[in-house]
């Protein structure tokens, strides 16, 4: 039917069109924010005034959204649960943030903004964002997850694969797309590689193999499409506790363990006439000061200082950096100066580090004893530059990583990023928690006790205002969760009621659970 009728045709269909009358007050429903001030000539505004109507053009739904020179609204206040009403197939969350407040300056002119909103709206689902892990021992139903890693193409958003390694030393590899709570779970591929607990699991460059770090003291490389182990690394004493790949040689791999030791592996080396392969390098005492006099002079047998995490520095090749169980102190390794002697691995010179952290940053504040490291992380994007360290203290420590050969490797002093993060309920004082820092830079995620994971955000700037210095809660899960990875718009955590919870950022779940949190609780859990 026509619309009541009036005087002028034009308003008879206004609601038809999306032509309007200027001294009119209504706004169609579909109208687009207010554009920028209108830069046409004074003739040709006159012109259009006197007609007494002012059309306005229909964007089609691939055009950029147009929040550059937005004025209507405000580069203070954002509602992190409002629903974005405007096309943002082009425009991620974060990029429609950054253009409100950036309000057409550069990028090098503004702050960076907060995204703390956006962590505020991780939500994870009961029934299907949760993956529970099943026992190969009949006495037990459900297994303790150690270890976790996404693809590396789960990371670049192209597909959604993790890999989890158990408590009984099988990996197991989960499709984590979202999916609603009527769909079942995705068949799964289980692969026993270890007869112990499996501490480290990392996918190689392809993706088509896992290296894992185990408590039989050995490594493993397994080929997933087979469910063949390829080559078992037998050079530790005790308890190999991480493991990483070169990112420029598929083909070489370092492992650490609790015997103190730091073992760089090449895949294509030739294997002794048992079978075994021997270690490329070998590096003993790899955190203990003054190793070789000790060793010497001393009756008592010595415990050596255990390898908690290796990180590759990928703009500078060959060197690693790594962290120990007994202090924050963090050290630096160039494999390219090392000498090796295959066949007297216990005679040869002992590899010096090339740099190491001259200040512990788990006693500056205290003033107690030294704390370990159990999980070191490197940034990217917005925090490339910067190593991020997860203490037994209960606090992630920063670190200045180099970027390039050369520069030297300290504490955390500068203004660009916080010296420390914490959370006044976390409680990291075990060596099983994680850290990781999700693919785009601007988050890092902590695992912790009683059930809780943390979120920060790294990517402001250590003096702006929205920034708290505690970061956000994940409760859902029973037990400590210790490891914990990133992919593409999800994190994962792994707790040791033998479950895996999945978190995604999503706008209009986390403002129904603000809504009606004790209708939600129910079904959501959500980030605090």
């Amino acid at each position: 039917m026509l619309a009541t009728p009036s005087t002028s045709p034009r308003r008879a269909f206004a609601d038809r069109t999306n032509a309007f009358s200027q001294n009119s007050n209504r706004v169609a429903s579909s109208a687009l924010p207010t554009p920028p001030k209108d830069s046409k000539p004074i003739s040709k505004r006159r012109a259009n005034e006197n007609s007494g109507t002012t059309k306005r053009v229909k964007l089609s739904k691939d055009a950029p959204c147009p929040v550059e020179g937005d004025e209507s609204e405000s580069d203070v206040d954002v509602d992190p649960f409002r629903v974005v009403t405007m096309n943002t197939r082009r425009c991620s969350t974060y990029s429609i943030l950054c253009a409100r407040a950036r309000g057409g300056r550069s990028a090098s002119q503004v702050i960076p903004l907060s995204t703390r909103p956006i962590l505020q709206t991780f939500v994870s689902s009961f029934i299907s964002d949760v993956f529970k892990v099943n026992s190969i021992d009949n006495s037990a139903f459900l297994s303790p997850p150690y270890a976790c890693a996404f693809s590396h193409a789960s990371k670049k958003g192209q597909a959604a694969l993790l890999a989890i390694a158990t408590e009984q030393g099988s990996v197991e590899l989960l499709n984590t797309s979202k999916r609603r709570d009527c769909e079942f779970e995705p068949p799964r591929q289980s692969v026993q590689v270890h007869m112990n607990g499996v501490f480290d699991v990392k996918w190689s460059h392809c993706d088509t193999m896992v290296a894992t770090a185990s408590g039989d003291n050995t490594a493993c490389i397994t080929d997933l499409g087979s469910e063949t182990v390829l080559h078992k690394l037998k050079g530790h004493t005790k308890t190999v506790k991480c493991a990483a790949w070169d990112p420029n040689h598929r083909d070489l791999i370092c492992t650490a363990g609790r015997d103190g030791t730091i073992l760089m592996w090449d895949l294509r080396h030739s294997s002794r006439k048992d079978g075994e392969m021997l270690p490329a390098i070998y590096v003993q005492w790899a955190h203990e000061p003054q190793a070789v006099k000790r060793k010497k002079k001393s009756k008592v047998a010595i415990t050596p200082r255990s390898v908690t995490s290796l990180v590759y520095l990928p703009h500078s090749p060959y060197e690693i950096v790594s962290s120990c169980s007994a202090d924050g102190i963090l050290r630096k390794w160039d494999f390219r100066y090392h000498r090796n002697d295959q066949e007297k691995l216990s005679k040869q010179a002992n590899l010096k580090p090339i740099d190491e952290c001259a200040v512990d940053p788990t006693v500056l504040k205290n003033g107690s004893r030294p704390r370990g490291i159990s999980s070191i992380a490197l940034g990217s994007g917005p925090s490339e530059a910067m190593l991020f360290g997860l203490g037994n203290d209960s606090k992630i420590h920063t670190y200045n990583s180099c970027g390039a050969s050369g520069v030297p490797l300290s504490i955390n002093q500068g203004h660009t990023f916080r010296n420390t993060y914490n959370h006044h309920n976390m409680s990291t004082n075990s060596f099983y928690v994680k850290i990781g820092v999700s693919p785009c830079g601007r988050w890092l995620a902590s695992g912790g006790a009683n059930g809780r994971a943390f979120l920060f955000d790294i990517a402001s700037r250590r003096d702006h205002v929205d920034v708290p210095p505690s970061g956000l809660e994940l409760l859902g899960q029973d037990g400590e969760v210790g490891a914990i990875d990133w992919a593409d718009n999800q994190l994962a955590t792994c707790a040791d009621d033998g479950t895996v919870r999945i978190w995604r950022p999503d706008f209009e779940v986390r403002r129904k659970c603000a809504d009606d949190p004790e209708e939600a609780k129910w079904r959501w859990n959500w980030a605090r």
